[in-house]
């Protein structure tokens, strides 16, 4: 699970802030939607383990700049 806040794409960038799991504190991440690269990112401390995190995310920030329904600032992500 990982939930993403403050979600704002400007022109074919998307960036966000990333809460892992049950972190109280925040990493980042910035996508490049026309290539659908990450361009960077961090995790809190102690939550390295989480990069498969990112993917979802990034996943999920490149789905919704293809999508019309307009675009929320604030996004929980669960898989299994």
């Amino acid at each position: 699970m990982v939930k993403l806040k403050n979600i704002i794409i400007y022109g074919n960038i998307a960036k966000c802030d990333i809460y892992p799991e049950d972190s109280k504190e925040n990493g980042s991440l910035e996508v490049n939607l026309q290539t659908k690269e990450i361009i960077t990112y961090t995790l809190p401390v102690g939550y390295e383990w989480c990069e498969n995190h990112i993917t979802h995310a990034k996943n999920y920030l490149v789905d919704i700049s293809k999508s019309n329904n307009g675009i929320s600032t604030e996004k929980l992500i669960m898989w299994y």
